[in-house]
């Protein structure tokens, strides 16, 4: 997804078995759209950018997939954080981000993350192995509302230290399906750019075709496919248009 593309040296690396050989094509596609989604008063407006150097057209569409909470976390020391929060019927999948400066990362030896059920059971654990990671998971397909748990582990390289940390962490619920948005009926809108044109598509946006618990703000992808390349960011239709 667009938002997890951040400026910097990428390499791709390929294993083979011990015992044999392997032959492996690689492909990588750099997209031609910048791509963004904020909120406005009654709308979900959808941003793109032509940073490709060249003409170009494209289908935009934007689709409500969930929903989402961002939080901002500030601790002291080593202790165990607990975050509560419930996964409603609707959701099929659970995805968690935690996201902190590289810097203070460096002063962990180890960082454990869990989900948990109502009954202290592991749904999901992930250890946080760099300064940014995700923990994700299915739910069954038929659950009623479950209370969750994310649990943080925190390793301090100096375990009885009360130094403080700080980050942020995203909770995002995915639906089975997502819900389209549509202008005039319509689920896309075709639009040609030239180099280093922006434009921006806005939707009429209902009200959510799911129940949203408390804090949780609806979560959209703005999609562009140009040609057979489909291209997509997810962007948190919170009220101050995050």
């Amino acid at each position: 997804d667009g938002r997890d593309a951040v400026a910097g040296v990428y390499e791709v690396d390929a294993f083979g078995l011990p015992t044999s050989g392997a032959t492996v094509a690689v492909r990588v596609a750099q997209s031609p759209f910048r791509l963004r989604g904020s909120r406005g008063s009654s709308e979900a407006v959808a941003e793109v950018a032509n940073v490709s150097g060249k003409p170009v057209d494209t289908e935009v569409a934007m689709v409500l997939a969930g929903a989402e909470r961002d939080t901002n976390l500030a601790r002291h020391g080593s202790d165990v954080v607990r975050i509560p929060f419930t996964a409603p019927a609707w959701a099929r999948g659970v995805a968690v981000d935690l996201m902190m400066d590289q810097a203070q990362w460096e002063r962990f030896t180890d960082f454990g993350v869990s989900l948990m059920d109502s009954l202290g059971r592991i749904v999901a654990k992930e250890p946080l192995n760099y300064a940014v990671g995700r923990l994700e998971t299915a739910l069954p397909e038929k659950h009623d509302d479950m209370a969750l748990e994310l649990r943080l582990f925190p390793g301090l390289a100096d375990p009885g230290t009360t130094e403080a940390w700080k980050t942020r962490i995203a909770i995002r619920l995915y639906a089975a399906e997502p819900v389209p948005l549509r202008i005039g009926g319509e689920r896309a809108e075709s639009l040609s750019f030239v180099a280093g044109q922006t434009k921006t598509v806005r939707f009429p946006l209902p009200e959510s075709p799911w129940p949203l618990e408390m804090g949780f703000d609806p979560l959209a992808v703005v999609v562009a496919q140009s040609g057979e390349e489909v291209w997509t960011r997810e962007t948190t239709l919170g009220a101050s248009g995050r």
